[in-house]
């Protein structure tokens, strides 16, 4: 199993490239053998494969990885397409917020234009019934204080204008649930001076959050928390020194820095002076929910499950009532195992192999795969068929 990259290929910034390769059936035939190749001036080359949650596959579609090969043939329409629905969807919700409060100008003015990540993000939290949006922009989350919103995507002026952080705000609650395992209730947001913090069983922070709408503030406010002294957490002066203030006072473990394609996690530990110092470290800390719990209180004899006539088994949690569905697990041919993981890509097969080792152009179709890798015994099969 290979994961397909090349230098910052992972991320969705490298479009052109990603879409050369999409569209190259030899150059990703030879990957497929364990070939490096060029393209586009750059060295592509097979890597070991590294598995990706399935509840990720809206957020990562930029990722060219052998559990979504080839989802589409031109990943840059797929691209598109999303940022153009949730344009398009942000400008309605716009629209009736500027009608209701009379603003004599109903357009909505994207500036910068809205970003890959944002638009998946917002779809994550959607699709998995962690936010409900009124047709005004009115939101609340799941698993919310009743004190806590509701809030708005939009502020009011001549024109409605996006409060873009609060995208990436839904984008970071949403990854902290569907991602890193913590029970949507268990995720404060707006918590003391923070965006979000997620809780301990005790009501204590474990993780803080802050939310930029794009990588300069992020890297600004940063490097600032990181040049603070003992008299600015003592007796802070700004906003971002009311916030390392707070890191030093409410005693978090992790602080996880977010922007539009950006995520950076640090461990907070509190120097000889009182001041809060960041190490970086890989993600943050992880929670305690596990596939079967409910993502919004994070209960798992409360759940019950039906199966849907497409597979899929819908799921309803007694305790709290939210609803959602999921794909069950095959068990491992090797060890029996169920905790496998599961991945679907569209790939491509010659219809005469031989004839391909002679002639690239053959002809050629799609196969639809499901690959398994199982967590306990690391077997991985896979199961395919040709794709209508």
């Amino acid at each position: 199993m290979t994961e397909l990259r090349c230098e910052r290929f992972g991320s969705v910034h490298d479009k052109k490239l990603q879409v050369e390769l999409w569209r190259s059936l030899p150059v990703t035939h030879e990957l497929l053998r364990g070939n490096a190749c060029d393209l586009g001036g750059r060295q592509v080359r097979p890597l070991p494969w590294s598995p990706i949650d399935s509840a990720q596959q809206g957020r990562t579609a930029g990722l060219l990885s052998m559990d979504r090969f080839m989802v589409r043939a031109d990943i840059g329409v797929e691209m598109n397409d999303l940022l153009a629905a949730c344009s398009s969807q942000l400008s309605t919700w716009a629209s009736a917020f500027a009608r209701e409060r009379r603003l004599p100008d109903q357009a909505l003015r994207l500036r910068p234009p809205l970003n890959m990540d944002e638009a998946n993000g917002l779809a994550l939290a959607r699709g998995a019934g962690l936010v409900e949006i009124q047709p005004d922009g009115v939101f609340r989350l799941a698993g919310a204080a009743r004190n806590k919103g509701p809030y708005n995507l939009f502020s009011q002026g001549p024109a409605p204008s996006l409060n873009r952080e609060y995208l990436v705000q839904i984008t970071a609650f949403a990854e902290l649930v569907v991602e890193h395992r913590w029970p949507a209730r268990r995720v404060a947001f707006e918590y003391d001076a923070l965006d979000l913090a997620t809780l301990d069983s005790s009501g204590r922070p474990v993780v803080v959050a802050e939310a930029k709408r794009d990588t300069a503030s992020l890297d600004l406010m940063i490097a600032e928390m990181r040049a603070a002294t003992a008299r600015q957490v003592t007796a802070p002066a700004n906003t971002t020194q009311r916030k390392i203030a707070a890191l030093s006072r409410l005693g978090a473990k992790v602080f996880w820095a977010v922007a539009p394609g950006v995520r950076r996690a640090f461990n907070i530990e509190i120097d000889q002076d009182g001041v809060p110092q960041l190490i970086p470290r890989e993600a943050p800390l992880a929670g305690p929910r596990t596939d079967l719990d409910c993502p919004v209180c994070g209960s798992e004899e409360d759940v019950r499950g039906s199966r849907l006539p497409d597979g899929r088994i819908r799921l309803v949690c007694t305790a709290c009532d939210h609803r959602w569905s999921r794909t069950p697990r095959n068990p491992c041919r090797r060890c029996g195992s169920a905790d496998v993981e599961i991945g679907t890509y569209q790939g491509w097969a010659y219809d005469d192999p031989d004839a391909a080792a002679d002639d690239t152009s053959a002809p050629w179709h799609y196969v639809d795969w499901d690959v398994y890798r199982c967590h306990r015994c690391h077997h991985v099969w896979q199961a395919g068929r040709r794709a209508d």
